[in-house]
Protein backbone atom coordinates (compact mmCIF):
# COMPACT_ATOMS: atom_id res chain seq x y z
CA UNK A 1 0.00 0.00 0.00
CA UNK A 2 1.61 3.48 -1.07
CA UNK A 3 1.87 6.12 1.22
CA UNK A 4 -0.72 7.98 -0.73
CA UNK A 5 -3.56 5.15 -0.36
CA UNK A 6 -2.98 4.89 3.07
CA UNK A 7 -3.85 8.69 3.69
CA UNK A 8 -6.51 8.96 1.51
CA UNK A 9 -7.66 5.56 4.01
CA UNK A 10 -7.24 6.89 7.11
CA UNK A 11 -8.83 10.35 5.94
CA UNK A 12 -11.81 8.14 5.41
CA UNK A 13 -11.74 6.16 8.62
CA UNK A 14 -11.66 9.43 10.62
CA UNK A 15 -14.86 11.12 9.15
CA UNK A 16 -16.47 7.32 9.71
CA UNK A 17 -15.79 7.92 12.93
CA UNK A 18 -16.50 11.27 13.39
CA UNK A 19 -20.09 9.92 11.89
CA UNK A 20 -20.52 7.23 14.49
CA UNK A 21 -19.83 9.90 17.34
CA UNK A 22 -22.76 12.01 15.78
CA UNK A 23 -24.95 9.56 15.24
CA UNK A 24 -24.75 7.30 18.19
CA UNK A 25 -27.49 7.65 20.95
CA UNK A 26 -25.14 6.56 23.45
CA UNK A 27 -21.43 6.55 24.18
CA UNK A 28 -22.17 2.49 23.84
CA UNK A 29 -24.05 2.69 20.88
CA UNK A 30 -20.89 5.38 19.41
CA UNK A 31 -18.34 3.22 20.76
CA UNK A 32 -20.31 -0.21 19.07
CA UNK A 33 -20.90 1.34 15.90
CA UNK A 34 -16.88 2.86 15.59
CA UNK A 35 -15.76 -0.40 16.66
CA UNK A 36 -17.90 -2.39 14.02
CA UNK A 37 -16.80 0.00 11.17
CA UNK A 38 -13.14 -0.42 11.80
CA UNK A 39 -12.84 -3.96 12.07
CA UNK A 40 -15.29 -4.16 8.67
CA UNK A 41 -12.30 -2.45 7.26
CA UNK A 42 -9.80 -4.46 9.06
CA UNK A 43 -11.39 -7.48 8.04
CA UNK A 44 -11.36 -6.14 4.39
CA UNK A 45 -7.87 -4.98 4.55
CA UNK A 46 -6.83 -8.78 5.80
CA UNK A 47 -9.38 -10.11 3.41
CA UNK A 48 -10.86 -12.31 5.59
CA UNK A 49 -14.13 -13.40 5.77
CA UNK A 50 -16.08 -13.60 8.99
CA UNK A 51 -19.95 -14.50 9.10
CA UNK A 52 -21.77 -11.29 9.74
CA UNK A 53 -23.82 -10.98 12.82
CA UNK A 54 -26.01 -8.68 13.15
CA UNK A 55 -25.78 -6.24 15.95
CA UNK A 56 -28.93 -3.25 17.41
CA UNK A 57 -27.42 0.14 17.46
CA UNK A 58 -29.64 3.43 18.74
CA UNK A 59 -29.27 6.38 16.61
CA UNK A 60 -30.12 9.60 16.24
CA UNK A 61 -31.36 11.50 13.29
CA UNK A 62 -33.13 15.05 12.98
CA UNK A 63 -36.25 13.83 13.56
CA UNK A 64 -36.39 10.60 15.09
CA UNK A 65 -34.21 8.07 16.97
CA UNK A 66 -34.57 4.87 15.58
CA UNK A 67 -33.10 1.41 16.54
CA UNK A 68 -31.24 -0.33 13.53
CA UNK A 69 -29.56 -3.40 13.03
CA UNK A 70 -26.17 -4.04 10.94
CA UNK A 71 -24.60 -7.11 9.92
CA UNK A 72 -20.73 -6.37 10.98
CA UNK A 73 -18.83 -7.90 8.15
CA UNK A 74 -21.17 -7.12 5.20
CA UNK A 75 -22.21 -4.14 2.98
CA UNK A 76 -24.35 -2.63 6.00
CA UNK A 77 -21.46 -0.51 7.51
CA UNK A 78 -20.95 0.78 4.09
CA UNK A 79 -24.36 1.83 3.41
CA UNK A 80 -24.29 3.05 6.69
CA UNK A 81 -21.62 5.05 6.45
CA UNK A 82 -22.90 6.34 3.15
CA UNK A 83 -26.61 7.41 3.45
CA UNK A 84 -26.43 8.20 7.42
CA UNK A 85 -22.88 9.82 7.28
CA UNK A 86 -22.15 11.17 4.31
CA UNK A 87 -25.63 11.67 3.67
CA UNK A 88 -25.37 11.37 0.49
CA UNK A 89 -28.63 11.51 -0.72
CA UNK A 90 -29.51 15.05 0.34
CA UNK A 91 -31.95 16.41 -2.15
CA UNK A 92 -33.16 19.87 -1.40
CA UNK A 93 -36.81 20.07 0.19
CA UNK A 94 -39.06 18.33 -2.04
CA UNK A 95 -42.32 20.36 -3.21
CA UNK A 96 -45.40 19.30 -5.48
CA UNK A 97 -45.27 15.98 -4.66
CA UNK A 98 -47.96 13.37 -3.22
CA UNK A 99 -46.10 12.35 0.51
CA UNK A 100 -45.12 9.44 -1.05
CA UNK A 101 -41.71 8.91 -1.61
CA UNK A 102 -40.49 5.19 -3.30
CA UNK A 103 -37.02 3.72 -2.94
CA UNK A 104 -36.09 1.36 -5.70
CA UNK A 105 -33.39 -0.94 -4.90
CA UNK A 106 -33.93 -0.51 -1.22
CA UNK A 107 -31.49 -3.06 0.00
CA UNK A 108 -31.39 -2.73 4.41
CA UNK A 109 -33.54 0.53 4.19
CA UNK A 110 -30.88 3.19 4.92
CA UNK A 111 -32.63 5.37 1.85
CA UNK A 112 -35.68 4.88 3.07
CA UNK A 113 -35.06 5.98 7.00
CA UNK A 114 -32.90 8.85 5.30
CA UNK A 115 -36.16 9.86 3.99
CA UNK A 116 -38.34 9.33 6.34
CA UNK A 117 -36.30 11.54 8.77
CA UNK A 118 -35.59 13.90 6.38
CA UNK A 119 -38.92 14.84 4.79
CA UNK A 120 -41.68 12.76 6.49
CA UNK A 121 -43.77 11.12 3.72
CA UNK A 122 -46.94 9.75 4.46
CA UNK A 123 -45.51 6.47 2.45
CA UNK A 124 -42.23 5.15 1.58
CA UNK A 125 -42.51 1.84 -1.08
CA UNK A 126 -39.54 -0.23 -0.68
CA UNK A 127 -38.32 -2.44 -3.58
CA UNK A 128 -35.11 -4.68 -3.31
CA UNK A 129 -35.26 -7.30 -6.03
CA UNK A 130 -33.98 -10.92 -4.86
Amino acid sequence: MTAGILIDRVGIYCKEVSACLRLGATLRDRLRLMWYSMTFHTANILRLKPKPAGKKFSIVLENMRPDIILRSFSGDIFIFQEVLGEVCYRLPRLRGTDGVIVDLGANIGMTALYFADQYQPSRIICVEPS
